[in-house]
């Protein structure tokens, strides 16, 4: 399983920053790199989401961090989607970098698959958006985080799989790994 950037990484970047453990591995590999990183985290105003921005402004108050919020109720994954890129949108003085990974690129062409019958995947790059982790595998990645010992606080709502993307990773992606072994590490990019 590669673990080529998929992306060049500028010097100055905003890094989209929930403060789970993809985005804190992403900032750890930013700033051990060098990088002059700002952080972006988006309120999406969910019951759990007031601790997550208290997480980060406690955890990373010595980086420097814009809040965006929500300004109406999120009901669907499509609306948190949304309302968070068009928060990211905002910032076009340098690229914005996202966590997305390997396990995202398998999960989305299963998704794609599902909803329209092509198995597209997770562009590297999109406008002003840059994805160079995409080639990481999510173990890699918590592995990584967890042997050197860095904060990172996880979203419960993760696990429900009333969700589709949730319901992809919990329970379809590793009946298709049983099926067919190696199938994640089959969907890196480039």
């Amino acid at each position: 399983m590669s673990t080529k950037l998929t992306a060049k990484i500028p010097h100055k970047v905003y890094l989209a920053f929930s403060g789970g453990v993809d985005s804190v591995f992403a900032l750890n590999f930013l700033l051990n790199g060098k990088r002059d990183v700002h952080l972006l985290h988006f309120n999406h105003g969910t019951e759990h989401s007031g601790v997550f921005e208290e997480f980060v402004r406690d955890n990373y108050s010595h980086l420097p961090l814009t809040v965006g919020r929500s300004d109406g109720k999120l009901t669907s994954e499509a609306d948190f989607r949304e309302a968070r890129y068009e928060f990211l949108d905002g910032f076009l003085d340098r690229r914005v970098v996202l966590a997305h990974h390997l396990n995202d690129v398998a999960e989305w062409r299963l998704f794609s698959f599902i909803r329209n019958g092509n198995a597209s995947s997770i562009p590297a790059v999109r406008g002003n958006y840059i994805r160079p982790f995409l080639n990481f595998s999510r173990e890699r990645i918590v592995g990584m985080v967890e042997n050197s010992d860095l904060l990172f606080i996880n979203d419960p709502s993760n696990d429900d799989t009333r969700f589709s993307r949730n319901l992809i990773r919990h329970e379809l992606l590793p009946l298709v790994e049983r099926l067919n072994p190696g199938f994640v590490g089959s969907c890196s990019v480039g």
